[in-house]
């Protein structure tokens, strides 16, 4: 989808707790970024059960068509709590669709659809796991952290490329991940 050469630009864990207020505002990743072409696509894979009452991610159809302006409104509640950034064009809601998985299954999205989703009405944890892919020839003008390299080989240098490939020690991993958000 990106082509032959593939960064792994970031992941994050989204996880809601049952009746968790928290919520994640309509965005575009790419803008989020400054990525100055949109060749990013996030696998989203559900780790449990993700459908409308615990929060599921959401999107626009066919809102990937431009990039749209944002803003920053900061939200206790809202997930992207360092920037708040929501849309601020106007983006037909109604036409949202809710992107239902079981464990195990995966939707993969855009970094220009506008996206987000709801708090957690339900009784049931829900947590997903977000990969996101760049191709190597994409710039981006927002700092970013170290990634990795997935495939292929990387002959334009716009992003710091980790020395060695994340290890498998799985605590580790989760305490450096919230370090990097903190």
């Amino acid at each position: 989808m990106i082509g032959p050469d593939i960064l792994v630009h970031g992941t994050t864990i989204f996880a809601k707790a049952p009746r968790d207020r928290r919520f994640i505002s309509w965005h575009q990743d790419a803008h989020n970024w400054r990525l100055d072409e949109p060749r990013l696509v996030t696998a989203w894979v559900a780790l449990t059960r993700s459908n409308a009452d615990n929060g599921c991610l959401r999107v626009v159809p066919g809102s990937h068509r431009r990039r749209l302006e944002h803003e920053s409104r900061p939200h206790p509640d809202n997930m992207l709590e360092l920037t708040g950034l929501t849309v601020s064009d106007e983006v037909d809601l109604s036409e949202a669709v809710d992107v239902v998985l079981e464990p195990g299954q995966i939707s993969l999205h855009h970094a220009d659809i506008v996206h987000g989703s709801g708090p957690n009405r339900s009784a049931t944890r829900r947590v997903g796991f977000a990969i996101r892919y760049v191709d190597p020839a994409v710039g981006q003008e927002s700092d970013h952290h170290p990634v990795v390299l997935a495939r292929g080989t990387d002959r334009h240098g716009n992003y710091e490329l980790l020395k060695r490939a994340p290890g498998r020690d799985v605590e580790r991993g989760l305490t450096a991940h919230a370090a990097f958000w903190r």
